[in-house]
């Protein structure tokens, strides 16, 4: 006598299907994608975000060549054009396939109708979740794991039981192994696990336990193709443990989050991890050596202990110096000489130089070429720093990151004030967009968190204020050229514009106060692009490597 569950694999395994299941990166979208694949066990996963699902239809539609294929699309939200959706889901209509389209929390309702129309739209509100959506459909009420994923989904990171708790912390695991170091394969191994066609090893275990430790608090969100590179580097490079990293930037972007996650994933994991703001020592060379390297008791005066210093401190594992372009000339050498030699000498000391096993990682928002050319830094320091240099790019140059880093910190800010009340809505993204966010992912964390604070929804005003405000504040003769914050001076050289795109007025002999803003001349890059790309918007975007949201907040004035 064979049972429900049993009855219910016979009939799936029967149908032989071409079968695509289509989710999001969140727990919800995990159990959603694996209660399909629960019994489509030949069904191949892929990954979409709101702004992209129609790209992924298209492609999907390239790939499904048989008339008898299906479709599953679980809980995906809709951000780009809707036209275009629906032109890629009548292809596929057109194919034979069939598509369904599961919501079970009513953020897609006020597209359901157009929707239904070429595929099938199963929005249940009152399911509470996708997952459960899907369970209901495919009347799958009675399988013991599609009821077990139903409460996984629900349970997002509060402590459940045994089970709900292993297989949350498994998704939870496998995603962070995205967002952090761009791994492609863990997320649908982790809805493949969810669903039980495969099982959980040793291996994983060990990344739940890792999970658990460090969670998602150094992960790099976004799908640019500059964070994408940034990852792939990062995966690179923390795997092994000892070469110096150089990690550059302007300030805000997340130069310590980097140096956080290259600990996080390396073999010196659970070692020190000691980070100092080289910043601090205000041109102090005594302090700065003390800092560093430690002092002996009666070195100097109000020396009335031993002091073992930074490099001690972290002996075993990492160092991170941030804003080492700010430390005292006359202690570079020093610092040369321990990064040459794995030793220190300590203010004091008397006898043998002391070993230690650190690898540093270091960080600025200064250009170290034009320091070195001041005389402010040791260009043999820099070469035995720059053995790997990690750039993070500016958040005006990976603009469609915004959506999940916004989305990351409202998370993260309703849980911080005990609130739900910072909701992001479609008008809320494109306002975020149409900023260029000089202070990056920083000054954008502090907008949400003042929308949260002053209970103000309406982020364009804050925005503008902001605006207002940067406006009023140029940027100072110290910063500018040595600062990466100083990129008006390189947009307006052209290096980097085709020149058809350049506008007229812009030459060797226009004067300074002639100049347009950068906003006015990215409006004018942005037209003449849609123009060149025959009026096509969506061309357009790719072309230029933004999303269809972004160009059109570009092209207002």
């Amino acid at each position: 006598m064979i049972n429900e569950e049993q009855k219910v694999d016979l009939y799936f395994d029967s149908l032989r299907m071409n079968a695509f299941v289509i989710t999001y990166n969140e727990l919800d979208g995990a159990c959603a994608a694996a209660v399909v694949m629960r019994y489509r066990k030949d069904a191949h996963i892929r990954i979409s975000s709101a702004f992209r699902i129609d790209e992924t239809l298209e492609e999907i539609g390239s790939r499904l060549v048989d008339s008898d294929g299906e479709v599953h699309i679980c809980g995906v939200g809709i951000y780009c054009e809707l036209q275009t959706v629906i032109a890629a889901l009548r292809d596929l209509k057109k194919q034979g396939v069939k598509c369904t389209w599961y919501c079970g929390r009513g953020y897609l309702n006020q597209v359901k109708t157009k929707l239904a129309k070429v595929c099938d739209t199963v929005f249940v509100d009152s399911a509470g979740t996708n997952t459960a959506a899907v369970v209901n459909h495919l009347k799958l009420q009675k399988d013991g794991r599609a009821r077990l994923l139903i409460k996984v989904a629900r349970e997002s990171r509060r402590p459940g039981d045994g089970d709900v708790q292993n297989l949350r912390d498994l998704a939870y695991a496998k995603m962070a192994r995205y967002f952090k170091l761009y791994d492609l394969e863990a997320y649908p191994a982790a809805v493949r696990k969810l669903a039980g066609v495969s099982e959980i090893t040793a291996g994983d275990e060990a990344e739940i336990e890792h999970y658990r430790e460090v969670r998602f608090r150094h992960s790099l969100q976004g799908r640019s193709g500059a964070i994408k590179k940034l990852r792939k580097r990062i995966a690179a490079v923390a795997k092994h443990g000892f070469a110096t990293v150089l990690i550059l930037g302007p300030s805000g972007v997340g130069k310590e989050r980097v140096a956080r996650l290259l600990y996080e994933e390396s073999p010196r994991h659970g070692k020190p991890f000691v980070a100092v703001n080289c910043a601090n020592f205000n041109t102090d060379s005594d302090l700065a050596d003390s800092a560093l390297f430690g002092h002996r008791k009666g070195a100097f005066t109000g020396a009335t202990h031993d002091n073992p210093g930074i490099f001690e401190q972290a002996d075993g594992g990492t160092l991170f110096l941030d804003e080492i372009g700010e430390l005292p000339l006359s202690v570079q050498g020093k610092l040369l000489r321990a990064l040459q030699e794995g030793t220190i000498d300590p203010i004091g000391r008397s006898g043998a130089s002391i070993k230690v096993d650190v690898r540093v990682i270091a960080a600025t928002n200064r250009q170290p070429h034009l320091q070195i050319r001041e005389g402010k830094f040791r260009e043999d320091l820099f070469y035995r720093l720059n053995i790997i240099r990690l750039d993070v790019p500016p958040l005006r140059e990976r603009m469609e990151d915004i959506p999940l880093i916004a989305t990351s910190v409202r998370d993260s800010l309703n849980e911080k004030y005990n609130v739900s009340s910072l909701s992001l809505d479609e008008k809320q993204i494109r306002d975020l967009m149409s900023y260029d966010w000089p202070g990056n992912v920083r000054q954008l964390q502090a907008i949400l968190e003042r929308s949260v604070v002053f209970g103000e929804s309406r982020l364009d005003r804050l925005i503008e204020e902001e605006r207002e405000f940067h406006d009023q504040t140029p940027i100072s003769e110290t910063d500018h050229g040595t600062s990466f914050d100083s990129a008006r001076e390189n947009y307006y050289s052209g290096e980097h514009l085709p020149e058809i795109l350049l506008p007229e007025e812009i030459d060797e002999a226009v004067a300074p106060e002639q100049l347009v803003s950068l906003r006015e001349l990215e409006r004018i890059y942005v037209r003449r692009a849609v123009r060149i790309c025959g009026g096509n918007k969506t061309r357009t975007a790719k072309a230029l490597g933004i999303s269809l949201n972004t160009l059109k907040a570009k092209e207002k004035p």
